[in-house]
């Protein structure tokens, strides 16, 4: 799909979550050769066409997403293509969820060495779609198997309460959920510290976690930050009023959350969030919204890749877990996978910490792209029953990692970019305002406060001018003649606003 002309940027109601549309690439999901050479730093050559991947926020430029690449996901790549197929989803939309279901399991049983040390299986995916765009068919299918023995342990669970009186002075029985499903950051705390150390927080409405008494105004830095703590393998450690303090080693926990589109907007502009390097920890898909759907029976039970998937997660939720998950054996790389990684690593090095680099816009999650790397590399290995991660399986973690890396860096955008045409498009519209003629020095005066500078104001009135919306103003002369007013400037199409 064609470029947007910065015409279609500017004549929209709104930006696209406040940034460009993605660069994406044409190029097929295949071998990445030599970063495993992270498709993010190829030339950006086009999009999907027209109708496939594009999307619109209300008035907002179309943005197309980079194509999944399903193949990457290894032993779950034919599940996640059973589920989109019968389910009728988006590809990306079932690969995160069976990939944060993997991770879920796999958390609780190894741990994975990456190029800083060992590290937890845990991973954080975040996935933008409307309602009703499959998240909920796709999970429900992918999470059947853990439900359905959480029952079972549920049962198990309340017999035991049941048949303890209060003269029991054993510790209560660990609670045996596994899954969270609408939890508020403070409903985890108190999940871990009395139910299993390897827990997943799945919710199709990622907006509530966001905006819950815990990531209010007040609250939201420290409990961000302890997130951040919790993924990066730290303990969890909160004192709250009465229930005094809470220091527990050794959890983990795996999270996919979908939020809608309007809501993203202002959650993943978030310069805290940003800045506290909340956001660069998590996976994120944008999947297409989805085709009309045809009318008829789906029967995932009846899917053999659907089964094989189903058996595979009764064999990890079966293993014991134990008090924490600090010394489970790590997986390790063997020496073909280690090389491609550190290829990798470097790369995104240079292009994320040189000034004018290819990823120098999204440097915060450039730089653990590469741990990402070997975190979903090792959920592959664990849930695929093997100890070291090869080539094959580090290369399409690769790929896996450089989609979600793309895919920021298209709702971001190029900061420097973003800026001017956001400048731009307030100086048009206030130009309307005006009667379609302004001076100079009053933009500075009083035009929109953002541009009284006259850095600001030459740089949108310039990528005005470039792209043909405003001229240099004219005066027509008694004889015919034209003269350019010196110092003023006129809106070009006043069709557009």
């Amino acid at each position: 799909m064609a470029e947007p002309n910065i015409l279609d940027r500017l004549a929209a109601d709104a930006l696209l979550l406040g940034g460009p549309r993605a660069r994406s690439h044409a190029q097929p999901p295949g071998d990445l050769g030599d970063l495993g050479d992270s498709q993010a730093l190829a030339p950006k050559t086009g999009g999907r066409s027209v109708g496939d991947s594009g999307r619109f926020l209300g008035d907002s430029p179309r943005y197309a997403s980079p194509e999944y690449p399903a193949a990457a996901l290894g032993p779950l790549q034919d599940v996640a293509r059973a589920i989109a197929e019968g389910g009728q989803l988006d590809i990306a939309m079932a690969g995160q969820t069976v990939l944060a279901v993997a991770a879920l399991l796999a958390q609780g049983v190894r741990n994975v060495r990456t190029l800083a040390g060992i590290k937890p299986l845990s991973l954080s995916l975040l996935t933008i779609a409307e309602s009703g765009d499959g998240k909920s068919t796709a999970e429900g299918v992918a999470l059947h198997r853990i439900s359905d023995l959480e029952r079972e342990e549920d049962r198990l669970f309340k017999a035991e309460l049941a048949r303890r009186d209060k003269s029991d002075d054993r510790p209560p029985p660990r609670s045996p959920y596994r899954v969270m499903k609408d939890a508020t950051a403070q409903g985890i705390w108190r999940a871990f510290r009395d139910g299993q150390p390897a827990q997943g927080s799945f919710t199709a409405e990622g907006a509530a976690m966001l905006c819950g008494w815990g990531m209010g105004a007040e609250h939201r830095a420290h409990t961000a930050g302890a997130l951040n703590d919790l993924w990066d393998g730290g303990p969890v450690s909160l004192s709250r009023g009465t229930e005094g303090r809470t220091q527990l080693y050794g959890r983990r926990l795996a999270v996919h959350w979908l939020l809608q589109p309007a809501p993203a907007q202002g959650a993943l502009h978030d310069p805290l969030l940003e800045n506290i390097g909340f956001w660069p920890r998590f996976l994120i898909a944008w999947p297409a919204p989805l085709a009309p759907r045809k009318a008829r029976q789906w029967h995932p039970e009846n899917d053999p890749a659907i089964a094989a998937f189903w058996d595979r997660c009764g064999e990890l939720f079966r293993e014991a877990l134990p008090d924490g998950c600090t010394d489970l054996p790590a997986i390790e790389a063997d020496q073909e996978a280690l090389a491609l990684a550190c290829r990798s690593f470097e790369a995104l090095e240079r292009e994320a910490r040189t000034a004018g680099g290819k990823l120098a816009d999204v440097r915060a999650f450039a730089v653990r792209a590469t741990e990402q790397a070997f975190r979903v590399a090792g959920v592959l290995a664990a849930f695929d029953g093997r100890e070291t991660i090869d080539a094959s399986t580090m290369r399409g973690a690769v790929q896996l990692v450089t989609y979600s890396l793309e895919t920021w860096q298209g709702i971001f955008g190029s900061r420097e970019e973003a800026e001017a045409v956001e400048w731009a498009r307030a100086l048009l519209a206030w130009m309307f305002k005006q009667g379609g003629r302004v001076s100079e020095q009053a933009v500075l005066r009083i035009g929109p406060k953002s541009l009284r500078s006259r850095q600001r104001r030459d740089t949108a009135l310039a990528l005005l001018e470039t792209e043909g919306l405003v001229r240099r103003a004219i005066d027509y002369t008694g004889n015919g003649g034209e003269r350019v007013v010196p110092g003023a400037w006129e809106v070009v199409n006043v069709a557009v606003r």
